[in-house]
């Protein structure tokens, strides 16, 4: 009779958000099977920062609404396949998926995402054009975002300050619920 096949297993834990490879085989008697990989993407830890829902002509999003991102954990962490949303959700046709061609792939430590309203990204220095949102933002949307499998990652609900010389945002440190901010920072670190 033939052999029971034989498979090892292991539970795997990521402890911050990044991208994980993992390929694994089966063995039954002397035959193995073929690869099976896997990519995970863990999003966890992703924060939406900071958003604007008036815009004003100084700003780095030239009088567009903007959202702002911000990666607090201390590893890299992938943008590709993110779905960026406001209270119409993720499958709406104005959703942005993140990561696209052209666009930002990844955030650093620390670093922050600037997204305008049928304009650019920007991450530091760096601009890509044509990589903002299409939604508009209201006084009192939800801006979402999620992973690749739908999950939620991120809420700001009942969003902004309707006032195109503040935002609403976490206070300055990124913990914490969503406050206005008396002084808006697109693409800097927020000040309460």
């Amino acid at each position: 009779s033939p052999a029971a096949a034989s498979v090892a297993c292991a539970q795997c834990r990521l402890d911050i958000a990044g991208t994980a490879k993992i390929t694994a085989r089966s063995h039954g008697g002397s035959n193995w099977s073929p690869p099976l990989r896997l990519t995970l993407i863990v999003a966890a830890g992703l924060q939406i920062n900071e958003v604007a829902d008036k815009g004003d002509p100084d700003d780095r999003c030239a009088g567009a609404d903007w959202v702002e991102l911000r990666n607090p954990t201390p590893g890299q962490l992938p943008l590709e396949g993110l779905v960026l949303s406001d209270d119409k959700g993720p499958s709406d046709a104005d959703a942005l998926i993140l990561g696209a061609a052209g666009c930002p792939l990844a955030l650093s430590a620390g670093e922050l995402l600037l997204l305008c309203r049928e304009g650019a990204a920007s991450v530091g220095g760096a601009s890509f054009a044509g990589c903002g949102f299409a939604f508009g933002i209201g006084g009192e949307d939800a801006v979402s975002l999620h992973a690749v499998d739908g999950a939620l990652v991120d809420e700001v609900v009942g969003c902004c300050s309707g006032d195109a010389g503040s935002s609403y945002g976490r206070p300055e440190g990124g913990g914490g619920g969503f406050a206005v901010l008396p002084r808006r920072t697109p693409g800097a670190p927020n000040i309460a």
